[in-house]
C-alpha cells in the first residue's frame, strides 16, 4: 500500500549518472559531499530525459555537447 508512513519510493528517472572527463570526477565527487551541486535537464518531445550540465551554484562546471 503506498499509502504507509513506513513505505519508501525510489523512482527511476534516466539521469542518475552523469560522466565527467578522467580524472576530474573524484574532486567534484568529494565536494558533493560537502555541498550541493544542480545540473541543467532537457527532455525530449517523449519525455526522456538527460542531463545537459553539472552546476556548481551558478558555474557550470561541465557542459553536453549538442548531437
Amino acid at each position: 500500500d503506498l499509502r504507509s508512513p513506513n513505505m519508501t519510493i525510489a523512482p527511476e528517472y534516466g539521469i542518475e549518472r552523469f560522466y565527467l572527463p578522467e580524472g576530474q570526477g573524484v574532486a567534484i565527487q568529494n565536494d558533493m559531499r560537502v555541498r550541493p551541486f544542480g545540473i541543467k535537464l532537457a527532455l525530449s518531445a517523449n519525455g526522456t530525459a538527460q542531463i545537459k550540465a553539472l552546476m556548481d551554484g551558478s558555474k557550470t562546471l561541465f557542459e553536453e555537447p549538442l548531437y
